[in-house]
């Protein structure tokens, strides 16, 4: 791979919106988005290329569950008239709704709940019935447990309590689980993991960089992604070098637009920022305004994508967090050098942190590649074989929805010719 390749002017976009405010928005390229595979397959079970993926097959066993589930009718929808929490009491038919839908997904057993109390006689002539023609029944720990899971793997605040954002994920139908589950499926399929290899894999709806070893994860990172405007694009590679306290060439559009005018309304604004004009343009020296940070991860690519620390921690607090130009902000940045390090034995964490604390940029170079694997799964499953779902932040699955009803029907003469 030659010198101009490892030296893309990847920083560019990646850091922009830290730098005043973001770039114009972009529509989709298209080309940043690779689904290769022509026909989708959805509703096949094969292995395909994923058939080393530990995660694709816990992925197809659940796709069977909720099929089953389909096929009898989808489950039970719960009230949304009213917020429900412990410890405290209310009408039993509501507590058995909410019960037997956590059933439904496994996040309850029959019988694990107090049953209800006896049913009441019948009120005498002139009196009220019980609410609910069933007495009251306590939202009790065993509920409120199963609530608690339930949100955590659709990622709803709470602790518990039933309010409007949980209700509005256990009444989602099933048939949009069994969608999501074949999409990712068929992305799955074109991702090929060694399942006795090492490699870092990017989950762009969870927000996520795990290091996986032999198919176990042994560390998870918190990430910040592209914009839905100018997404992370889809794809594998291989981190090769490590850069300490790398510098920021600004691209001509942002100091056109953002970093000159600022210039000339603060005259003082270069100096603080450490930015300084060459004959190539504007550059970003090393430094704490540096939207790099102090380190980055550099796996050369068409796509100009790469790894990187930021400045800006707090960003990793949002519960959205496509924030970025394409490239991957890492909340610990440290820890994954620390990783990708450990068989360099002259780069132990205090040669690194002495590095950084310099100010001098350097360039450090794997003896052994990393490979990476950037993809899209708005569905996991996790050790306890329960489902956990994320949004589609980058409407993928909806643009694919589309494209299906598009696709020509077999046998429709008149649709042969659609491209």
């Amino acid at each position: 791979m030659n010198m101009a390749r490892k030296l893309l002017p990847a920083a560019l976009f990646c850091a922009s919106v830290l730098l005043g405010g973001p770039a114009a928005a972009q529509p989709w390229p298209p080309s940043t988005i690779d689904e290769s595979g022509g026909d989708t397959g959805r509703g096949r079970a094969d292995n395909g290329g994923h058939g080393s993926s530990e995660q694709a097959l816990r992925l197809e066993e659940a796709l069977g569950r909720y099929r089953d589930i389909e096929r009898r009718g989808g489950w039970n929808k719960v009230p949304t008239d009213l917020v429900m929490g412990p410890p405290y009491p209310y009408e039993c038919s509501r507590i058995a709704a909410l019960e037997r839908r956590l059933i439904a997904e496994g996040y309850l057993r029959r019988g694990s709940t107090p049953p209800p109390p006896p049913r009441p006689a019948p009120p005498k002539r002139g009196t009220e019935p019980p609410v609910g023609q069933g007495g009251y029944c306590t939202y009790g720990p065993a509920l409120t447990a199963a609530v608690s899971a339930f949100q955590a793997d659709r990622k709803v605040l709470g602790t518990g309590q039933l309010g409007s954002q949980t209700m509005a994920q256990l009444n989602r139908p099933v048939q949009e689980i069994v969608d999501i589950l074949e999409h990712d499926l068929e992305r799955w399929r074109h991702v090929s993991l060694s399942p006795a290899g090492t490699y870092l894999l990017v989950n762009i709806p969870f927000y996520e960089l795990g290091v996986f070893e032999s198919g176990r994860e042994v560390l998870r990172i918190p990430v910040i992604v592209g914009q839905p405007s100018w997404p992370t694009p889809l794809f594998s590679d291989e981190v090769e070098y490590i850069i300490v306290n790398p510098d920021w060439g600004i691209p001509d559009s942002i100091a056109k637009q953002e970093t000159w005018p600022m210039a000339r309304r603060d005259p003082g604004y270069f100096r603080r920022a450490g930015i300084v004009a060459t004959g190539e343009g504007l550059r970003q020296k090393p430094g704490p305004r540096n939207p790099l940070g102090r380190i980055k991860f550099m796996m050369p690519n068409h796509h100009n994508v790469y790894l990187h620390d930021t400045p800006e921690q707090r960003a990793f607090t949002a519960a959205v967090r496509a924030l970025s130009h394409g490239c991957i902000r890492l909340a610990k940045p440290l820890e994954l050098a620390d990783y990708l390090l450990r068989d360099e034995p002259e780069w132990d964490p205090r040669r690194l942190q002495s590095a950084i604390a310099s100010g001098r940029t350097q360039q450090i170079n794997l003896r052994h590649h990393m490979p990476v694997h950037v993809v899209y799964s708005m569905s996991r499953v996790n050790d306890e074989g329960r489902v956990e779902l994320r949004p589609d932040v980058y409407g993928m699955n909806k643009r694919r929805a589309r494209d299906d009803e598009r696709r020509p029907k077999s046998g429709d003469e008149s649709l042969q010719a659609w491209p």
